[in-house]
């Protein structure tokens, strides 16, 4: 048994006892009020953030079936047509260029002998497509009218007629210039509506792989996308490099594992990571904004995101395996 040493006031060493007791309820009050009024803090600072994306909602699922020729199968790349509000899906595995309306209704198909592996396709001003076709290794010019017809897209000029050319992804400016990824010399050719080679452009990194996807903004800015390299790159309208980023968060942790497409719009760079299952949202200068979507199998989620699109409305197009999902920000 513990003894009371001589001396001690045990009457007053009682009371101290019971005014600590009394003391900790008030002091853990005090801290939960200190801990929720950092979380407010927190929280407000978030969600005040300019252009902050309060929430994603999906807009449409398009996977064939129906009125479609069977499923899509293998889809690589899409368009979305601002003129006549139609969406045009470069489905590769079934050797066709899909079209659907302003709902995503099936409308027709385009196949022929002449299209054996189409990874991509836009459309200009004129009505006419752009295909890139993987299997014949070549651009297809694309008149789809009463009687179809298809002829190769041959650049001309230029350092283009001298080197073997190996088309990859294309994106098409509002004056039809064309942007096409030459996947043999590591670089983007633009070339005018008629196919003549207006500049070329490249980067001399140490760890420069090559392009996989480019895109083009309304002021003539071109995005592209080394995948190896996990890198976007951002040339002015005259093929200079303004900027590049690689892509991390506030704590200077890498986020692209590997980035496949990407997309912009007034005031963001997206970014489709396929390891990742999520698409990351970047501002203009390259910083990590938020994120969209995480990793499965469900409609909204991402199995394996391989491309991107953005229209002028802002809704964002994702292939993702063998479906399209549609998806609109809701912005505060």
């Amino acid at each position: 048994m513990r003894t009371v040493p001589s001396g001690v006031d045990t009457t007053t060493r009682t009371k101290h006892s019971e005014d600590r007791a009394k003391r900790a309820p008030r002091r853990a009050v005090r801290f939960c009020r200190l801990i929720s009024a950092a979380v407010f803090l927190l929280s407000s600072a978030v969600f005040a953030a300019p252009s902050y994306a309060a929430a994603v909602r999906l807009l449409a699922v398009v996977s064939g079936g129906g009125e479609f020729a069977g499923r899509l199968k293998e889809p690589s790349g899409l368009f979305f047509d601002e003129t006549k509000k139609r969406l045009y899906i470069a489905d590769s595995g079934s050797k066709r260029i899909v079209s659907t309306d302003a709902d995503f209704k099936y409308l027709a198909e385009l196949t022929s002998k002449e299209i054996e592996l189409p990874i991509a396709v836009v459309k200009n001003s004129s009505g006419q497509f752009l295909s890139v076709d993987a299997g014949r290794g070549e651009m297809l010019l694309i008149e789809a009218k009463k009687d179809v017809q298809i002829d190769p897209f041959k650049l001309k000029g230029g350092e283009a007629g001298r080197d073997i050319f190996v088309p990859g992804r294309i994106a098409i400016d509002r004056q039809d210039r064309v942007y096409v990824i030459d996947r043999l010399n590591r670089r983007i050719l633009v070339a005018d509506a008629g196919g003549a080679v207006l500049r070329s452009i490249s980067v001399k990194d140490e760890g420069f792989y090559g392009f996989n996807d480019v895109r083009v903004d309304d002021d003539g800015n071109v995005y592209a996308l080394d995948t190896l390299g996990a890198k976007v790159y951002i040339f002015d309208n005259s093929g200079n490099l303004k900027m590049k980023f690689n892509g991390k968060d506030s704590a200077g942790n890498a986020l692209f594992k590997f980035p496949l497409s990407l997309a912009v719009s007034r005031d963001f760079i997206y970014v489709a990571d396929a390891h990742a299952g999520t698409l990351f949202v970047f501002d203009k200068t390259g910083v990590l904004h938020h994120r969209i979507g995480r990793k499965g199998e469900r409609e909204g989620e991402f199995s394996h995101p391989t491309y991107l699109f953005v229209d002028a409305s802002e809704r964002i197009f994702v292939i993702d395996g063998n479906r399209v999902q549609v998806f609109k920000e809701e912005k505060e």
